[in-house]
């Protein structure tokens, strides 16, 4: 047997002895929950192909020391060619992993991730596209199995706690 599942059998079974009501959540709630807070994933936001500035991860490099590779991440930080938005969508359509972004009838990126956003109760996505494109406020159509759908960029994180 699958020693994760078993795993969670006996803490599902642990926590109705003691009275509490518990349930496992897959990877789609995860996955969800996740890109609601603006969270990168390996696979998705995060690449060996991307740069940490393009992929949202400035906050991880810190430029005002020298390490290696730091001229070139610095380079990058000062003009970035392309960065990781968020994304509201109009409708119910998902945006899903490699749909083209659109501006101006110009392809200048592609999502990364895309759900429907139960705490929001709209269709949300991130993507990689041009750095001008990712400021929020910009209107943008991803092409969704042959169908361009109006969207705009936005602030990540879509969630933040406490807010």
């Amino acid at each position: 047997k699958n020693f994760g599942m078993m795993a969670v059998g006996a803490l599902v079974d642990k926590a109705a002895e003691l009275g509490i009501a518990l349930k496992p959540a897959g990877l789609g709630a995860r996955d969800t929950l996740r890109l609601e807070a603006g969270m990168p994933l390996y696979g998705h936001e995060l690449s060996e192909d991307w740069d940490p500035i393009s992929g949202g991860q400035q906050w991880c490099c810190y430029l005002e020391k020298d390490f290696i590779g730091s001229e070139v991440v610095k380079k990058m930080a000062a003009k970035p060619e392309r960065l990781i938005a968020g994304f509201e969508l109009e409708g119910k359509r998902i945006a899903r992993e490699g749909a083209e972004v659109f501006a101006d009838g110009e392809k200048v990126g592609f999502v990364t991730s895309g759900t429907h956003s139960p705490t929001f109760d709209r269709v949300i996505a991130m993507g990689l596209v041009k750095a001008a494109i990712a400021e929020p406020g910009q209107t943008v159509e991803i092409d969704i199995r042959g169908k361009r759908t109006p969207a705009k960029t936005v602030k990540l994180p879509f969630y933040k706690r406490g807010k």
